[in-house]
């Protein structure tokens, strides 16, 4: 959500620190997590900044708490922060994204699969081809 976001300048390993930190106050077990990227058509972002997101949130979640020198790095390795995590004393149980269908192609998928992600919901404006290039969608998959 954006009111989270913007006090923490959409820094990805500092909005999973405080949301885990908010879970704690409230005396919430942390132990396992649901990872849900939320805003829209997020595989229509670049690559190199999804790659950065992803592997800032969970290098958050690996590192936590975190050291006072911890935080967002430029080149997380995703590949070995989801290793990290099959051993972190918090785990990502499930990674999830929104998304539109027109974003949802081959190579988006193997996007997808690559970060990690596990579940998929795939927003859908209308389906009748007329309204969608009322609006500007583009057409049905």
């Amino acid at each position: 959500m954006v009111l989270r976001a913007a006090p923490l300048n959409y820094d990805p390993y500092r909005q999973v620190v405080a949301r885990i930190k908010q879970y704690e106050a409230l005396h919430h077990p942390v132990s396992k997590v649901e990872l849900i990227i939320m805003g829209g058509t997020v595989t229509s972002l670049p690559e190199s900044y999804l790659t950065w997101f992803i592997g800032n949130a969970f290098k958050a979640i690996n590192d936590y708490p975190p050291f006072i020198n911890s935080g967002s790095v430029d080149n997380p390795d995703i590949e070995y922060e989801h290793r990290r995590n099959e051993k972190a004393r918090i785990r990502v149980v499930a990674l999830e994204l929104e998304t539109r269908p027109d974003f949802a192609r081959p190579r988006h998928i193997d996007l997808m699969l690559r970060l990690g992600f596990t579940r998929v919901e795939i927003g859908v404006q209308s389906i009748y081809d007329d309204v969608l290039r009322r609006v500007k969608r583009g057409s049905r998959c």
